[in-house]
């Protein structure tokens, strides 16, 4: 239960602070890839998945690292669709801050 606590602190607080930088598409990388090496070693300390947390967090890294609008239409439209869950509105102010 700590963990899960630690989880979902741990991606709100780095949430609001992503919000507060602008980033390069290089910075979005590098982001993404640290997102998911915190998500891998936060599972290693528990039994269950704890990526539900970080579901927002990685959308964000994901918007951060796109080369171009047209990979955002392609995640949109994919037929193999992630669930956003990020609202439209929240996707314009994470876009606007490469």
């Amino acid at each position: 239960m700590l963990t899960g606590l630690l989880a979902a602190e741990t991606a709100n607080q780095f949430e609001i602070n992503i919000l507060k930088c602008t980033f390069s598409k290089f910075g979005g990388l590098q982001l993404d890839k640290e997102i998911r090496v915190l998500i891998n070693y936060l599972t290693s300390l528990t039994s269950w998945s704890i990526r539900e947390k970080f579901a927002r967090l990685s959308q964000i890294a994901i918007l951060l690292s796109l080369e171009s609008l047209n990979e955002l239409f392609e995640y949109w439209n994919s037929p193999l669709a992630i669930t956003w869950r990020l609202t439209p509105n929240e996707i314009r102010e994470i876009l606007k801050r490469r």
